[in-house]
């Protein structure tokens, strides 16, 4: 909506201009070639107050970024959970198990993984690879 308001909005702008220009022209205080060169400058004050906008809009980005930054960066970081009877860290061993495992990217796509069934245990690292890599 604000999009079709500002584009109105330049609409009207240059037929007001032209109007008052082509009035100058037949009245007599403005030449053809002094009404070019007015809207060869006007032309370019637009699109220099437009590239200041945008240059105004990055710069409210990346102050918003950076404060999301900030959030991540000056957080505090979290404690590993240690035992009740000793103050050091608890040892953690994971595994990931499937079994029987099929996928597809949809309904009506053949299944790219039929039936895997495996065991990645503690630093292990596996990569599945097809012929798309």
């Amino acid at each position: 909506m604000l999009f079709v308001v500002c584009c109105l909005l330049f609409v009207v702008e240059n037929i007001l201009i032209i109007w008052l220009g082509a009035s100058l022209v037949l009245d007599g205080h403005f030449s053809v070639g002094m009404l070019i060169a007015f809207m060869a400058y006007k032309g370019q004050f637009d699109s220099r107050v437009a590239s200041l906008i945008d240059k105004f809009v990055e710069v409210k980005m990346l102050q918003l970024q950076g404060e999301r930054l900030s959030d991540i960066i000056l957080t505090e970081p979290e404690l590993m959970p240690t035992t009740s009877s000793s103050t050091d860290p608890v040892e953690l061993t994971a595994s990931i198990e499937t079994i029987n495992l099929s996928y597809r990217y949809s309904e009506e796509e053949p299944l790219i993984l039929n039936d895997i069934s495996l065991k990645i245990k503690a630093g292990e690292s596996v990569a599945i690879v097809g012929p798309s890599g």
